[in-house]
């Protein structure tokens, strides 16, 4: 329940920080490096959290089976839908009306 609170509290924070203290007529270049930075961190916290569980590592090979079925349904889908929907909506591949 800390870490929830903790995430809203960073979450406010940071939307205030967005919305009030900085300028919409500068470019911030350096908050792209600390979002990358950030999401290093997220992904390696994630990946030491995962190999230290003893149940999750000697379960790798269903989990790997498992996630690689939902990924080609996943892409599937999506392809699938863009398809429908840019035929629906007439349009050409790059989503532009088609000229009939």
């Amino acid at each position: 329940m800390l870490s929830l609170i903790l995430y809203l509290v960073m979450l406010v924070a940071g939307a205030f920080v967005g919305s009030k203290v900085l300028s919409e007529d500068k470019e911030y270049k350096w908050i792209g490096i600390i979002q990358f930075i950030a999401i290093i961190i997220l992904v390696l916290a994630i990946g030491i959290r995962i190999g230290s569980d003893e149940r999750v590592i000697s379960s790798l090979g269903d989990i790997g089976i498992s996630s690689l079925i939902v990924t080609v349904f996943a892409i599937v889908g999506s392809i699938c839908g863009v398809y429908l929907v840019r035929k629906l909506m007439n349009l050409d591949r790059e989503g532009l009306p088609k000229d009939d």
